[in-house]
């Protein structure tokens, strides 16, 4: 088992990555981002250097890669069994603590990790090949509590030497992030439709109560991406663009709320106006919605 994690002071810092721009080349490094100071999350959680790494492949298979950690024969292939038993390897502080992580597993579950076990089969191949789980067990973190303007690092004594050396580094130099290209949709607007008509005719049949339609945009990029260099704070206009090539920021409006609007504006050329088939489809979830 790894040594007791215990919690220490750091300096507070109100942005998460000057912190980040130091640990962000390191093998497994992860930034939990709150969104402050758009947002009003409390917690940033920063790490790197997982001890283990699990993974399930795109078919179902489980693996951990680690030099340090090795799982008893009999949970071989076993995603969740694994994962306890990562979890166990860590002496996680027993205390009573208002933050949100002590060392643990931090990754993504993929939905089609449930097929795994309620044997559900998949109708059609899946358009990315990204694993359907990816977790790494860190025996450290940097957490920033942003109500309490409070600054912590979570590791063991050898971690703690290790983490304060990184931080005295300088951040490596990165490369503006640049789309090479414009978003492109999943789906055409003919296949977009036939779905929206299809997701009425089941409401309208009984056969369920609400839908999630949606879709995949798609655009090549080159240098470092994350909010530091993107924006990704502001809520980007160009997946718009590719359903309305006409779309600006004067007729796109963003609202804190999530909520996206398009508005006209006069001009010497006129008024200018939503595409058609945008105006149409506005019209007819109207009449949809009103008919219920």
């Amino acid at each position: 088992m790894i040594k007791a994690l215990t919690i220490s002071a750091l300096p507070y810092s109100p942005d998460p990555l000057g912190l980040f721009a130091r640990l962000r080349v390191r093998p497994g490094a992860i930034l939990l981002d709150s969104g402050r100071p758009v947002a009003t999350g409390r917690f940033d959680i920063i790490s790197s250097d997982p001890l283990a790494t699990l993974e399930v492949a795109h078919n179902g298979g489980a693996s951990i890669a680690s030099d340090r950690l090795s799982p008893p024969a009999h949970l071989a292939n076993d995603a969740f069994a694994l994962q306890q038993w990562l979890l166990d390897q860590l002496d996680i502080p027993d205390e009573t603590s208002e933050l949100p992580f002590l060392g643990g597993l931090i990754g993504y579950w993929g939905y089609d990790l449930g097929r795994k076990t309620l044997s559900i089969p998949s109708r059609q191949a899946s358009p990315v090949t990204l694993p359907q789980a990816r977790l790494g067990l860190y025996d450290w973190c940097i957490t920033l509590d942003h109500m309490a303007q409070q600054a912590w690092l979570i590791a063991t004594p050898q971690r703690r030497e290790q983490v304060e050396g990184w931080l005295t580094q300088s951040p490596a130099p990165t490369h503006a992030f640049t789309l090479t290209d414009t978003f492109k949709a999943e789906l055409s607007h003919a296949q977009y439709e036939a779905r929206f008509d299809a997701v009425q005719r089941y409401i309208r049949a009984g056969d369920c109560y609400q839908i999630n339609l949606a879709q995949r945009f798609y655009a090549d990029y080159r240098g470092m991406s994350g909010r530091h260099t993107c924006n990704c704070v502001k809520p980007p206009l160009r997946p718009i663009q590719a359903l309305w090539p006409g779309a600006t920021k004067r007729s796109c409006h963003f609202h804190q709320n999530g909520l996206f609007s398009v508005a006209t504006a006069r001009s010497r050329h006129g008024r200018l106006k939503a595409p058609a088939r945008v105006v149409q489809h506005l019209k007819r979830i109207r009449r949809w919605r009103s008919s219920f």
